[in-house]
C-alpha cells in the first residue's frame, strides 16, 4: 500500500478507521469502501433530508437524485452539503438503479461533510473503482 496522505490520515483517525481496512489504491485514486463511509456519517451523525427525484426511469435503467444532509456541532455550527446520485446503464452494472443512486449520493455528501472528499472517493461512485 502506498503512503497515505497526511490530511487523509488525520480525519480517519478521528473517526477510528484503520486507512489499510477502510481504503485501498485505485491507480493511485484513493477509494473508501461504502461500509466506512457509512460508520463515518453515522459517527458525524448527518441528519438526511429526504432525497429529491430528478430523473426516474426504470425501464432505461436511470436513477438521479438529490441528496443532502446537515451536521450540527457542539459548537452551534451547521453544516449542509448536498449531491446528486446517479446509476445508468453507461456508469452502473447494478440491477438497484435506485439503491446505487442513494448510496453515491450518501457516500459523497459523508465524503464532502468529513472532509474527506477531494481526497478520498467512495467504492460506489464508479464501477472502476470495485476491487478485482
Amino acid at each position: 500500500m502506498r503512503k497515505i496522505d497526511q490530511n487523509i490520515s488525520m480525519i480517519l483517525e478521528q473517526f477510528n478507521l484503520d486507512p489499510k481496512e477502510a481504503l485501498w489504491d485505485c491507480h493511485g485514486t484513493w477509494v473508501m469502501y461504502h461500509k466506512y463511509c457509512e460508520r463515518v456519517g453515522a459517527k458525524l451523525g448527518i441528519e438526511w433530508k429526504i432525497p429529491v427525484i430528478i430523473e426516474a426511469d426504470y425501464q432505461n435503467k436511470t436513477a438521479v437524485i438529490l441528496v443532502s444532509g446537515t451536521v450540527y456541532g457542539n459548537d452551534g455550527n451547521t453544516v449542509t452539503e448536498w449531491s446528486i446520485g446517479e446509476a445508468h446503464p453507461s456508469n452502473n452494472r447494478n440491477a438497484y438503479i435506485y439503491a446505487m443512486a442513494e448510496k453515491r449520493g450518501k457516500d459523497r455528501v459523508i465524503l464532502k461533510l468529513s472532509g474527506l472528499h477531494g481526497f478520498v472517493y467512495s467504492e460506489d461512485e464508479s464501477d472502476d473503482f470495485k476491487p478485482k
